[in-house]
């Protein structure tokens, strides 16, 4: 058994540094029990200290799930979910002025067991602006299983302004994605743009999200491509005056997927009629979730 180690560098206040030599992840938390009725991959959060650190300021656009270019859970994991020996990482994560910053470079054992060891890299920057918004790139190369020369590029900008409206805030992003993979040209790229309206009366957004089929980050998380996604959410809330109530909610949410040929693959409402909420938090709703699955092959 080799030695592992696990050290941590605050460079400033805002700046930390982290090193993990051989890393040991045996005192890892057990990943909670899923059951997959679907075609699609399960996703699992990554529970791994080291990679825990300072995860938000690699995460990208507001990205949670499919279309994600970097996923650590992808590092010193098979697709089986067997360990893979990492050998050497290293990470700088941290803000300093308006800037945010964080970079990961690993080194670890090929997937198969193999000799091949393979080098992997991402790089997230992000500059805020006024506002507090912000506009940021990410970059990654590398692939934890096929060690080829897999890489994605990708930009974001993110808007948001609490003084229009009576102060209501109005939020906005966009961000697009291209990935590069030997042997896959064309129809490798992914974007989305959202817009929405909070406040504690009316909350609202639209968001459209395109994942090509060719799109593959393979140090991120796809597990459906080939798709354009349409989402819409709205909400209204009273607020009973001398009740037992502390609040009625009722809102709709919808979201539309349709393959490249404009074809409607699946589509999911929420609709909630009504949700009451007590002032203890106590809540009784009733809801309705009419769905639709079109099944194009065995799965």
């Amino acid at each position: 058994m080799e030695p592992s180690l696990d050290a941590f560098y605050r460079f400033d206040k805002g700046l930390t540094g982290a090193l993990t030599l051989n890393t040991d992840f045996s005192a890892t938390e057990v990943d909670n029990r899923q059951v997959n009725l679907s075609r699609f991959n399960l996703f699992f959060p990554e529970k791994r200290d080291f990679f825990l650190q300072d995860a938000a300021i690699l995460q990208f656009a507001n990205v949670d799930r499919n279309g994600r270019p970097f996923f650590s859970r992808r590092i010193g994991l098979a697709d089986n979910g067997q360990p893979v020996d990492i050998n050497v990482g290293a990470k700088l994560t941290g803000r300093t002025g308006p800037w945010s910053v964080g970079t990961l470079a690993v080194n670890q054992d090929s997937a198969d067991g193999a000799p091949e060891k393979t080098d992997l890299f991402v790089g997230r920057l992000s500059y805020t602006l006024a506002a507090k918004s912000t506009l940021g790139m990410i970059a990654t190369y590398g692939s934890p299983v096929a060690g080829d020369e897999n890489s994605v590029l990708g930009a974001d900008y993110y808007y948001r302004n609490s003084e229009v409206f009576d102060n209501k805030t109005v939020e906005g992003r966009i961000w697009a994605q291209q990935s590069s993979t030997p042997g896959l040209v064309g129809q490798d790229s992914a974007w989305g743009a959202e817009i929405g309206y909070s406040s504690d009366r009316f909350s609202g957004s639209l968001r459209v999200t395109e994942i090509q089929e060719n799109f593959n980050p393979e140090l991120g998380f796809v597990n459906r491509s080939g798709i354009r996604d349409y989402q819409i959410f709205g909400r209204y809330r009273s607020r009973p005056e001398e009740s037992r109530w502390r609040a009625i909610n009722h809102w709709v949410f919808g979201t539309w997927k349709y393959d490249p040929a404009g074809q409607l693959e699946s589509r999911f409402l929420d609709l909630t009629w009504g949700d009451l909420v007590s002032h203890q938090g106590d809540a009784f709703g009733l809801s309705t979730f009419p769905q639709y699955e079109r099944i194009t092959e065995p799965f």
